[in-house]
């Protein structure tokens, strides 16, 4: 999902409205595991090239610990080519690769709203799928955030709740039947039915919200981030009552440990919209064209996805504001 906001920024800054956004579908090449070491040597060539262009709207920290990490490889020496040196003990060697995204089609993004006539007003933060085709998506803005199931072939909003004049929609997660959204600074957590978007109660959350990831089962793992450099994993406790208008949940998101996210070395903040995939959670770093994948027990990053092509707000023909540098990619879906 590309979509457009402002840049993300602490608690006493205000964020100012972004529009425009588009939904696409994605396929990752990976680079083959085993290759000779001349062949190693030139993919480090066209990594420092890429990550020169791509890294400087990525993260300094992690795009200098790149470079001091690729400088640590042997040169050409009398024509030949001399085994990598040692690393220094500040930047550990982990196994990495690189994928890039390709797009394959993209899909109306309508507003579900029906006085609006686009979908100039979503700014989308969480997004995962139902189902094959049934997506949900929460959005943010104070007065525009909702929380959506929109049909993939089509972009028609099947459903939608609001979450009302004063909270900003971050993230989103389902574990069973429910749905967690995150809101960015209003330190709650609503819950969803996700048949039927029927809002079932809310949860405190002691700090600001930005993604939400989940294994998707019954008390199983989840996992938040705050806009630090810290995964913090996240375990939701029910305060379950009873009325005329049925069963109402309350309680805490409550963090029950963390780890430090880092790439090559260094520290990563501002991971985002997230999304759990086979033992890991991609991420996107927010304010750049890099997804990063992560290993949630230990936070350290293994592989990094390049989305150079995908969409480039300078040249898209989806631009109808001369505001470029607060439009960002942002929702990932599995």
């Amino acid at each position: 999902m590309v979509s457009k906001r402002a840049p993300k920024v602490s608690s006493s800054t205000a964020r100012s409205p972004n529009k425009d956004a588009t939904v696409a579908e994605r396929s990752a090449a990976q680079v083959p595991a085993k290759r000779s070491f001349v062949e190693t040597w030139l993919v480090r060539l066209v990594f420092i090239t890429a990550a020169m262009l791509s890294f400087t709207a990525f993260h300094p920290p992690a795009r200098d610990a790149l470079l001091r990490y690729l400088k640590l490889a042997a040169t050409p020496a009398a024509g030949q080519l001399k085994p990598a040196a040692q690393p220094t003990p500040s930047v550990p060697v982990k196994p990495f690769t690189l994928f890039r995204a390709k797009e394959l089609r993209s899909i109306p993004h309508i507003h579900p709203k029906e006085s609006k006539e686009d979908a100039t007003e979503l700014f989308t933060q969480g997004l995962l799928f139902l189902d094959e085709r049934t997506l949900l998506e929460s959005t943010g803005m104070k007065g525009e955030s909702v929380l959506r199931k929109f049909d993939l072939e089509s972009g028609k909003t099947l459903d939608h709740v609001e979450f009302g004049d004063a909270f900003f929609g971050e993230g989103t997660a389902t574990q069973g039947n429910l749905a967690y959204t995150l809101t960015w600074m209003d330190k709650t957590v609503f819950v969803h039915d996700t048949a039927t978007l029927k809002r079932v109660g809310s949860l405190r959350f002691k700090k600001e919200g930005w993604g939400l990831a989940s294994d998707g089962a019954v008390g199983g793992r989840m996992w938040a981030t705050t806009g630090d450099h810290y995964l913090y994993s996240v375990a939701p406790k029910f305060i379950t009552t009873s009325g005329e208008g049925g069963e109402t949940v309350s309680g805490e998101l409550k963090i029950t440990g963390k780890v430090a996210v880092s790439c090559l070395g260094a520290k990563i903040s501002g991971v985002n919209e997230m999304e759990y995939v086979n033992g890991h959670i991609w991420g996107n770093v927010y304010g750049s064209k890099i997804l990063l994948r992560i290993d949630p027990d230990t936070g350290v990053c293994n592989a990094l996805l390049s989305l150079n092509g995908v969409y480039d707000p300078h040249t898209s023909p989806l631009k109808k504001h001369a505001d470029i540098d607060n439009d960002v990619a942002n929702g990932v879906a599995w």
